[in-house]
């Protein structure tokens, strides 16, 4: 490559981007579920960052808590998108009222709000491409990483396709109920 074109070459989406934030924060979280007599302990400290423009693989065995992980990443960053939309609304001290006890211009507020909450940051998806031949499968993944490139979304994917989880920026598991990069 010329040193002219170095200089053009865009940075490499494996390294967070310094100046913004994450779209996605996970701090210590822990998700257990009784069976019977048993605990089952599927998250246990799990920690994920993803940046806008971002995307990531989240790989590993059925089992191993990626659905559970992408629940979590979806409630967290849907319930904190509405509060943010609601508190910027004036409605911070509705919080808790259910819709029948908020005045029609309240009630207003709170469409318009669910109206623009839904312009993510953040793509969680669960084995998109898993019930989908090869070409399919192939022409669905290049048409997410076009558009999660093109709009800045960031993008996990769970799934079990290492070909689909190679193309992607980082690629992760879960182990111990930890998340772990991959290399």
């Amino acid at each position: 490559m010329a040193e002219d074109d170095q200089a053009q070459a865009a940075p490499s989406q494996d390294a967070p981007p310094q100046d913004e934030p994450p779209v996605l924060f996970l701090h210590n979280v822990e998700r257990r579920y009784r069976q019977g007599e048993a605990t089952l302990e599927i998250l246990n400290g799990a920690e994920l960052a993803v940046w806008p423009g971002q995307s990531v693989a989240l790989v590993g065995p059925s089992g191993a808590g990626k659905s559970t992980l992408l629940h979590v990443a979806g409630a967290a960053e849907a319930k904190n998108r509405a509060i943010e939309i609601l508190v910027y609304l004036g409605l911070k001290e509705r919080l808790a009222h259910r819709p029948a006890e908020l005045s029609g211009g309240e009630q207003q507020r709170v469409a318009i709000a669910r109206a623009v909450a839904n312009a993510p940051r953040l793509l969680l998806a669960d084995e998109p491409t898993g019930n989908l031949d090869a070409h399919t499968a192939d022409h669905v993944f290049t048409a997410l990483t076009q558009l999660v490139r093109a709009s800045g979304l960031a993008t996990l994917v769970a799934t079990h396709n290492m070909a689909i989880a190679s193309r992607m920026d980082r690629r992760v598991t879960i182990r111990e109920g930890k998340v772990v990069e991959l290399e």
